[in-house]
């Protein structure tokens, strides 16, 4: 165990959707960066190839698993949410196409605070503005339709996101 804890502080700053690799005794443990924060570890007898491609099959799953799950939920939050503010709150914002993941951005907007840096942490599971905000609430953040609005809009104004085609 202190040999895994050992390599794991060595390879946790792995890039997104990357990974590093070592020898562990008769297998391979492999350190796959799924975000800016959070690592999927993996200890396999299979060889290195035969591991990875069992690893991002199963990393595609549980994306997608996750992103129904998260379909269903907006759907449900869709029922509180009356037809003005969904008119008045419909826009989606994007990533400057400048920047290649949110992960890029997260940095650069960390000075705006905490919910600004959340709203940019989920650009790109492209919520309209309503969406977002009803999400954010329901993690307890307290922020308002016309809060969170005024973040995207501050964060358009510095070239950091664009208003989405899909709007």
């Amino acid at each position: 165990m202190k040999k895994v804890m050992k390599l794991f502080k060595k390879h946790k700053n792995v890039l997104v959707n990357d990974y590093e690799s070592e020898e562990l005794g008769e297998g391979v443990l492999i350190f796959y960066g799924l975000t800016a924060d959070k690592v999927f570890v993996v200890h396999s007898t299979l060889t290195l190839s035969e591991t990875l491609v069992r690893c991002r099959n199963v990393i595609e799953n549980l994306r997608k698993k996750l992103d129904e799950l998260l379909k269903d939920f907006l759907e449900e939050l869709g029922e509180e949410v009356d037809e003005e503010i969904k008119q008045k709150y419909g826009a989606i914002y994007e990533l400057s196409p400048k920047y290649r993941s949110v992960e890029e951005v997260l940095p650069l907007v960390s000075w705006m605070g905490a919910t600004a840096a959340t709203i940019v942490a989920n650009l790109d599971k492209k919520l309209s503005v309503w969406q977002l905000t009803l999400m954010l609430q329901k993690a307890g953040i307290n922020v308002t339709f016309q809060e969170t609005q005024e973040i995207l809009e501050g964060l358009m104004e510095k070239g950091y996101v664009i208003l989405s085609a899909e709007s």
